[in-house]
């Protein structure tokens, strides 16, 4: 398999399905969208996931000559894809596209994801990753182990000593620490506070370059593999 295409095809049908856009494949040309939904139709139920596209096009951009066909062919390729995918009724399309300058790349990456956008615009149903209240569950998910019945008990203490504490001193916090609410989210978020999650995802997250899952994966990381060094056990 020399282009996208190519391996699509053979990804989803194997040698038969491959044999359906050899030609293309071969001469780099980009396959029209009626021979893409036959493929579909064959093959499906099919499910084609395209991780870091940009990346891919940018390498082509203003080349001539590579196996994988040119820029525009390859741009070619993604509408008739999608148009393929529409018209199949059990096929379906889903690519991941930079959410910020500091991912693209110059301006092939730019250009590629401008058409990109406008591809995808015209067919795309935009999908979020995650609510904030559902990133704690993602991050403690990726840095600690499950629960078990005394880790339990252990967060539902720690949570119960930072209620009493903010009682205690309430002219010193916000008054939406007092709510039921608050006491659901350090729940939630335990063993790291709610309020490290708001500064990262409403504060930093707005930096030019910070990646949001990545860069608060790697910090929390490194912030937790200290506490654990130090044998830290304060709540």
């Amino acid at each position: 398999m020399r282009t996208l295409w190519g391996e699509i095809a053979y990804q989803l049908g194997g040698v038969e399905g491959y044999r359906m856009l050899e030609e293309e494949d071969r001469t780099g040309v980009a396959p029209g969208s009626d021979v893409l939904k036959e493929l579909f139709d064959r093959f499906s139920p099919a499910l084609v996931l395209i991780d870091e596209w940009v990346a891919f096009l940018r390498n082509l951009y203003g080349e001539e000559g590579l196996p994988a066909g040119t820029f525009d062919q390859n741009l070619t390729f993604a509408q008739a894809l999608t148009e393929a995918a529409k018209r199949s009724p059990r096929a379906l399309v889903v690519a991941s596209l930079p959410a910020s300058d500091a991912e693209v790349g110059g301006g092939g990456g730019r250009e590629a994801l401008l058409r990109l956008q406008n591809v995808f615009g015209r067919l795309e149903s935009v999908w979020q990753p995650a609510t904030q209240d559902e990133t704690y569950e993602i991050v403690r998910r990726r840095l600690f182990q499950p629960l078990s019945a005394e880790g339990y008990r252990v967060r539902d203490a720690v949570v119960r000593e930072y209620v009493r504490y903010y009682r205690e001193h309430r002219g010193e916090f916000p008054s939406e620490v007092l709510e039921p609410r608050y006491e659901e989210r350090m729940r939630l978020a335990y063993p790291i506070h709610p309020e490290l999650f708001d500064r990262l995802y409403e504060d930093w997250a707005t930096l030019e370059g910070f990646q949001r899952t990545r860069g608060v994966l790697r910090l929390l990381a490194s912030v937790v593999y200290t506490l654990w060094v130090r044998g830290d056990t304060s709540p």
